[in-house]
């Protein structure tokens, strides 16, 4: 299974909510891309495109993981609080204090320095969904492609790097929980 990283409307967020199989909420992601797109409604990327293409793909990567609503809602709206005028308080009271600290969290994961993976923080609880959430939104941001597989031999679930080509990476798959 292939995970989208980068989408342009909401349509297409539902489409891969509905071809996901998973329940979620989407009265509520629906409320949370409403929110985000008319709080990013200024915005733009480098590139010139409405900045809800970011939150949007986070979104969609989130989905492909199998991660839940509340992590979901977390990807849409993951730049509100950091680029405008909403509080996490806002956001604990619209979407619930599940979401708010995911939220905090990503933020606050994305502004500790590292530069290998022993000198990461010990994570648990939460910390796991922040990490994979922290980490869709940087692939997200980086357009970088990747493929979910499985090792024939162990059945351990991995993600691989999909080349520029559309050739898949083989060696060096990143182990998944």
């Amino acid at each position: 299974m292939a995970l989208v990283v980068q989408i342009s409307t909401y349509e297409e967020l539902k489409k891969i909510i509905a071809e996901s199989g998973k329940e979620y909420d989407r009265e509520q992601i629906e409320a949370a891309y409403r929110l985000a797109e008319e709080k990013h409604r200024e915005q733009k990327r480098s590139s010139g495109e409405p900045y809800i293409i970011h939150p949007l793909s986070v979104a969609a990567i989130l989905v492909g993981l199998g991660m839940d609503s509340q992590s979901v809602m977390a990807g849409l709206l993951h730049d509100v609080v950091e680029d405008t005028d909403c509080t996490l308080e806002d956001i604990q009271k619209q979407f619930g204090k599940e979401v708010a600290l995911l939220i905090d969290g990503v933020t606050k994961l994305g502004k500790i320095p590292y530069s290998s993976r022993e000198e990461l923080p010990p994570l648990g609880g939460e910390g796991v969904r922040v990490t994979v959430h922290y980490y869709g939104e940087r692939l997200a941001f980086k357009g970088v492609r990747f493929s979910l597989g499985t090792d024939p031999e162990t059945g351990q679930d991995y993600l691989r790097k999909n080349n520029e080509d559309g050739s898949i990476t083989e060696e060096g798959g990143v182990p998944c929980v």
